[in-house]
């Protein structure tokens, strides 16, 4: 069993961070360091400390147990990389860790599965150097399938209109197409102890408190389609109700916005009873059913009553 500790090697005659004129920035990789995602996870490494435009260290924090030994002693050994382990083992947890490892002017994510795409960091080098007035930076990003590529967002700019109510509609703060100013943003806001939807809650957080988002609309990362990966999970789809409990309950949030969230909540519940419903789960199915028909919502799912009486074949 490895220690938790803090690993960095560096070629002998170099520093951390070189500049050479480009912006620094650190990029937190959090990840379970599988056998499975070796690939993936070196891949996306290769793809921080090859790009010219910005002088990217790579923060690893390898979380949980259930890591690959091999693959760990070669993240140890990897020139340029801070190494940290964490025991345990929440995605949450150790996204907030690797904030505390910080040391750049500006900071990123990436998924140990995802790239950062080089012609996209030209124009956010740019930016970051012509453009002081941001607390965070969101950028677009593309979703790679069957190797075509489509843009994650197809009218980023929208979302600065009012960012917390368009978060509801679709959640524009993502790993990758992201960067944040580090003496603006604090370890407490990353550090929101949730494994399924942090960051639609940090981008949540940034929005009430005032924080001065800008939207760029340049692709920056490539997502790849990973099977099993935490989104595709059931559990996570569950866990929306409670991000949205305790959202609704800030009372930094105005009276429209949180219409808007009610009626989400709502319907999160239909397809919690839709998804049941289909699997067999008839019980689970009418208790988020009739929780989504609390008035005023109370017509709006009626009909799918009739189907839950309507037995279907457990799969």
């Amino acid at each position: 069993m490895i220690e938790a500790e803090t690993h960095t090697r560096v070629p002998e005659g170099e520093v951390p961070h070189p500049e050479n004129g480009r912006p620094r920035v650190d990029v937190i990789i959090r990840t379970l360091a599988l056998e499975a995602r070796e690939r993936e996870l070196l891949r996306a490494l290769n793809g921080i400390q090859s790009q010219s435009w910005l002088a990217a260290r790579p923060i690893v924090v390898v979380n949980g147990e259930r890591f690959h030994p091999p693959l760990v002693e070669a993240l140890r050994q990897r020139s340029g990389v801070l190494f940290h382990y964490e025991r345990e083992a929440s995605a949450g947890h150790a996204l907030a860790v690797g904030r505390t490892l910080v040391a750049a002017p500006h900071f990123m994510f990436l998924d140990d599965d995802d790239e950062l795409v080089e012609h996209g960091l030209q124009r956010l080098a740019r930016h970051l150097a012509d453009n002081p007035d941001w607390d965070v930076l969101i950028t677009n990003g593309y979703f790679s399938s069957n190797a075509q590529l489509r843009p994650m967002y197809l009218n980023l700019a929208a979302h600065g209109v009012h960012p917390l109510r368009s978060l509801l509609e679709e959640s524009w703060l993502c790993p990758g197409a992201s960067i944040f100013r580090t003496e603006s943003i604090s370890t407490q806001f990353l550090d929101v102890k949730r494994d399924y939807h942090e960051w639609t809650y940090i981008a949540f957080l940034l929005a009430v408190e005032g924080k001065r988002i800008s939207f760029l609309d340049v692709a920056t990362v490539t997502y790849y389609n990973t099977q099993k990966s935490a989104s595709k999970s059931f559990e996570y789809e569950e866990a929306a109700l409670d991000l949205l409990d305790t959202m609704k309950a800030d009372p930094r949030v105005d009276n429209e916005t949180l219409a808007i969230m009610e009626r989400k909540y709502r319907n999160v519940l239909h397809t919690l009873a839709s998804r049941y419903w289909r699997r067999g789960g008839c019980r689970k199915a009418w208790h988020y059913h009739l929780r989504s028909m609390r008035p005023p919502f109370t017509f709006k799912y009626l009909l799918f009553s009739r189907k839950l009486l309507i037995p279907t074949r457990r799969r």
